[in-house]
């Protein structure tokens, strides 16, 4: 997680880029950039089951398909892959590079990336921020060295060649997604999710025990059994046979569904809420470190009355500073003295 606080420039609105997107992929934008497990490098996992939960009314094919939107513009890069996602210019806007630790902090987490492609990305974006700020201490530090002596990746060149802008992968690999490929031939598109992932979890199964009573309904009858409330993607809410077309009538099939999505949504509140503790926790020892190491400010953090930057080269610029507008007020003293002798 990179902060409690994170900057948006409202110079946003200025961009034709992102009036030109629509509302959909503008709140996704919103969302990967304030979400709480983000990166100090602006990554986060791209999990369109996830992400989906931030709003009612959003489902993991609309975060797909506003991800692909902004993909293609270039505000964000998608490794389907490795399952990550990139804010393509987070670390230039946040600031980080500003301050040494943090940037600091910056090149590890681009290390922690799975993704070897937005790995390059970063060290693309970090080249170019030392192009127009070249001045910055943060780059004499060993880990921002060392990253930008690694591989650079141009996102844009990068996009031309991404397959998953062109259809043919299914980033979510939940073959239910439109306009991807479903080789299991279940006409529900909703087949029987690959698990369990995490042996940690409680794993929960609805075992569908109705039977049919004409042969119309035992030759479309499909059982809802092995839906595992353990696997990455959510189970549907109904039966196979209704999940398409919701019944009314009382079915023990979708009953069955219904608490194996229930099981499976309270792991995943339960799953979250220890990550962000986890994470919690590592900020807040990340802090602690640079408190501990830094020789301006206080136990607290505090350099005189304001948040220290955990800069050394702080002092200096403020000690210049103060000089500078006490050259200025004496000279005003000085010309005033003038003006009255005369």
């Amino acid at each position: 997680m990179a902060s409690e606080f994170t900057r948006m420039n409202r110079d946003i609105w200025s961009s034709d880029e992102f009036l030109d997107l629509s509302a959909s992929a503008q709140h996704l934008y919103f969302v990967l950039w304030t979400h709480p497990n983000l990166s100090f490098c602006g990554s986060v996992e791209w999990h369109p089951g996830k992400l989906s939960t931030r709003a009612s009314d959003l489902t993991p094919e609309l975060v797909i398909e506003a991800g692909m939107e902004l993909a293609r513009n270039l505000f964000i890069v998608v490794d389907p892959e490795t399952e990550e996602v990139l804010v393509r210019s987070w670390i230039k806007h946040d600031g980080l590079c500003r301050q040494p630790n943090m940037a600091v902090a910056m090149s590890k987490d681009r290390a922690n990336l799975s993704s070897r492609s937005l790995r390059g990305v970063v060290v693309h974006e970090v080249a170019k921020l030392r192009v127009s700020e070249p001045g910055l201490s943060a780059w004499k530090r060993d880990q921002v060295v060392n990253l930008l002596g690694q591989n650079a990746v141009d996102p844009a060149e990068l996009l031309a060649s991404n397959p998953w802008l062109k259809g043919s992968v299914n980033p979510s690999r939940n073959p239910s997604v439109k306009g991807s490929f479903n080789p299991s031939g279940n006409p529900s598109g909703n087949p029987k999710p690959k698990g369990p992932v995490n042996p940690g979890r409680t794993t929960t199964t609805a075992t569908a025990t109705q039977t049919p009573t004409t042969k119309e309904e035992e030759s479309s009858y499909v059982s809802t059994e092995g839906y595992d409330a353990s696997a990455t993607e959510p189970p549907p809410r109904y039966c196979p046979q209704h999940v398409d077309e919701p019944t009314t009538s009382p079915c023990h099939a979708c009953g069955e569904a219904r608490r194996a999505r229930e099981v499976w949504d309270r792991n995943e509140a339960h799953a979250v809420k220890l990550a962000q503790s986890s994470e919690a926790k590592r900020r807040a020892k990340f802090i602690q470190d640079a408190i501990d190491e830094c020789e301006l400010c206080d136990e607290r953090g505090y350099f005189g009355t304001t948040v220290c930057e955990h800069n050394p080269e702080r002092v200096e610029t403020n000690r210049r500073g103060v000089a500078r507008v006490r050259e200025a007020l004496a000279e005003t003293a000085k010309r005033k003295a003038d003006d009255e002798q005369l």
